[in-house]
């Protein structure tokens, strides 16, 4: 079972934008990860919703083990990353090991604990989903479609 949530009003007011770029030498799917997964920002998550897209916001830290398992395992999956590419869903990775733009964001969204996936729909991005703790290709998945 997964759990969810939701959270209001800390969207407005962010502007800005971010970028992703490829590795030479890799295979594709190598070269594609520099695609996903950017570093957090509030500017990135704001440009993103702006443009229309949904965002996936993974709340981690360097000491989260779980974190490190969910990202081997759920979130490089070439399932997922075929979905975010099907869907166009801006993925972006909130580094919560220091207090930042990410951790001000995992507090705003209740409990602050970590793993934490937030996804944010253009249409409502003030009422993420929120999914805390444990989760598979198959959970995710739904949660996207």
């Amino acid at each position: 079972m997964v759990a969810q949530g939701r959270a209001d009003g800390f969207v407005e007011g962010f502007t800005g934008g971010f970028s992703a770029g490829h590795d030479k030498g890799f295979t594709e799917q190598e070269k594609n990860q520099g695609e996903y997964w950017q570093p957090y920002s509030h500017a990135a998550l704001e440009a993103a919703l702006s443009s229309g897209k949904t965002v996936i916001v993974e709340f981690t830290a360097d000491w989260c083990v779980n974190c490190k398992v969910f990202e081997a395992t759920v979130l490089r999956s070439a399932a997922i990353l075929a979905l975010l590419d099907e869907r166009g869903i801006v993925s972006l990775q909130a580094d919560c090991t220091r207090e930042g733009e990410g951790t001000e964001l995992l507090l705003r969204l209740g409990p602050n604990s970590v793993p934490t996936l937030a996804i944010f729909d253009p249409a409502n991005p003030t009422r993420p989903t929120v999914v805390r703790g444990f989760y598979t290709i198959s959970s995710l998945t739904e949660l996207l479609q």
